[in-house]
């Protein structure tokens, strides 16, 4: 599994990310995130389809999900839902590191009409689990 390496996150017009995450044969795309490469300092407002898990490993954030800001230390694992807009910023710009983790639902969930798929679906928070 080769681990991608971002330095900015490139948006059209609705702020939806362009990038593909993972591929057909690898539906999970794998990011170690460190905020020293970023253009800005910090990872701007998007959305993407995929579902998003990403562990702090180094630093302190806030995550910014829609109008909810949660504030991220190491060892939290945050988990953002598809479709929701969303920013992570390093609490000291530019610095800190963290993991991401960015699927299509149906990975977990199976197809959309599955049960799982639809309950996931609505959920709308962020949640935060401390490991």
């Amino acid at each position: 599994m080769e681990r991608l390496k971002a330095t900015q996150t490139i948006v059209d017009g609705s702020l939806r990310e362009t990038k593909a995450h993972g591929t057909e044969g690898f539906p999970i795309g794998v990011y170690l995130d460190d905020f020293a490469d970023f253009e800005n300092g910090y990872i701007c407002w998007h959305w993407h389809e995929e579902v998003q898990l990403t562990m702090i490993i180094e630093g302190a954030f806030t995550c910014q999900v829609e109008t909810n800001e949660i504030p991220l230390q190491e060892g939290d694992i945050a988990f953002i839902n598809s479709g929701r807009m969303h920013q992570i910023r390093p609490c000291r710009l530019a610095q800190g590191k963290l993991y991401s983790f960015i699927w299509r639902g149906e990975l977990i969930g199976g197809n959309r009409n599955s049960d799982i798929y639809q309950e996931v679906s609505h959920q709308s928070l962020t949640e935060i689990c401390p490991v």
